[in-house]
């Protein structure tokens, strides 16, 4: 199998991301991400766009920030709602302040200064 959890991101005892898809067919239409509120015991599993897979997440200002092969994703409201804003390959995110870096393969490497709502 080609598919299954790539990345998880708690920012809190109970909320938290697990993240992932089929890296083989990285971007087709699958299901990318779930999230928690009660520590794990349950998952509510969804799409985000763009689709495909997706490897790592970081909440900064209440905005949950998604990256993986198929593009990157940001959430003002911790994973309800979606909008795409890229569809540059990435592989991990990680964020220091309101400034946040993604790093992909051959180098790639990508920064965002967030902004509050």
């Amino acid at each position: 199998p080609t598919s299954g959890i790539f990345g998880l991101h708690f920012w809190s005892e109970t909320d938290g991301v697990v993240l992932g898809g089929d890296y083989k067919n990285n971007k087709s239409k699958q299901m990318n991400f779930s999230i928690t509120a009660d520590g794990g015991k349950t998952w509510k599993a969804m799409e985000i766009p763009p689709n495909g897979l997706k490897e790592s997440a970081h909440l900064v200002n209440n905005k949950l920030l998604v990256v993986g092969t198929s593009g990157t994703s940001t959430s003002t409201d911790k994973g309800k709602n979606w909008q795409a804003l890229d569809t540059e390959s990435f592989h991990v995110v990680d964020c220091a302040g309101k400034n946040c870096y993604a790093i992909g393969a051959n180098g790639n490497l990508g920064w965002m200064k967030l902004t509050r709502q």
